[in-house]
């Protein structure tokens, strides 16, 4: 049984996420953050700086080339293990040629990770630069003249039959790696504790709304609710 994909969908998933990349370009190259006055005396931007613990690069790296390697990896593993186990597994069709169900949940699910990844980051960039509250270590980058008055300046997988703390190991390393640069964003007076509380709030809001509403990972295979323990259960199942 296989299931025809249209172009125009896969063409409006391709402006979808152009959506929201194009404008943080824009908003990086020519955007202007909002000129905000500030008191000499405000010991919230007094903090010395500190080159990043975590740097930009590597966080780079943590966003976008390691949650794809997880993902593409993860879906070997479905198929080489799970996968083959329940066989008549629906295939799709593309114009003349036939998709296996494995490039399109990767499709579904790095192309659904890419557009929360950009509606994330432009939403928080439009935050940033609107409000343009100035960083923790302002005053020792800037150092402003005091005496001049006008001083102004911002991822279903659960069920995956795998060893029983495998999943749990996992989830506590990518959630302890993004709980610790948080931190790390905090101590070395890159952002205040507020703005990256926001952060996290905000990420993990659409990080759980495009697992739940927008990849449909629970319905992309029609998942047994228990992995079958012999030859006799397959069978049976």
């Amino acid at each position: 049984m296989s299931k025809t994909i249209s172009i125009p969908h896969i063409v409006c998933d391709i402006l979808l996420l152009l959506c929201f990349g194009i404008p943080i370009i824009i908003l990086k190259k020519w955007g202007t953050p909002h000129k905000r006055g500030f008191y000499c005396n405000d010991e919230t931007i007094r903090y010395p700086y500190r080159d990043s613990t975590v740097s930009s690069q590597l966080l780079l790296i943590l966003t976008l080339p390691l949650p794809i390697l997880l993902i593409f990896t993860t879906e070997i593993i479905r198929v080489t293990i799970w996968a083959s186990k329940i066989g008549n597994v629906q295939s799709f069709r593309l114009g003349r040629f036939m998709l296996p169900h494995f490039i399109i949940r990767l499709y579904t699910i790095i192309g659904c990770y890419l557009v929360g990844l950009c509606f994330e980051s432009l939403l928080t960039n439009i935050a940033k630069y609107t409000i343009g509250r100035h960083r923790p270590h302002f005053m020792d980058v800037c150092r402003p003249n005091v005496g001049y008055q006008e001083l102004y300046f911002r991822m279903s997988l659960s069920r995956m039959p795998t060893p029983r703390l495998v999943l749990p190991a996992i989830h506590f390393v990518l959630i302890g790696g993004a709980f610790y640069i948080a931190l790390t964003r905090v101590s070395d007076y890159k952002h205040h504790w507020s703005d990256v509380l926001a952060g996290i709030v905000i990420g993990s809001l659409i990080g759980i709304s495009v697992a739940l509403f927008t990849t449909n990972l629970i319905k992309l295979y029609e998942t047994p609710t228990s992995l079958p323990l012999n030859k006799h259960d397959l069978n049976h199942r």
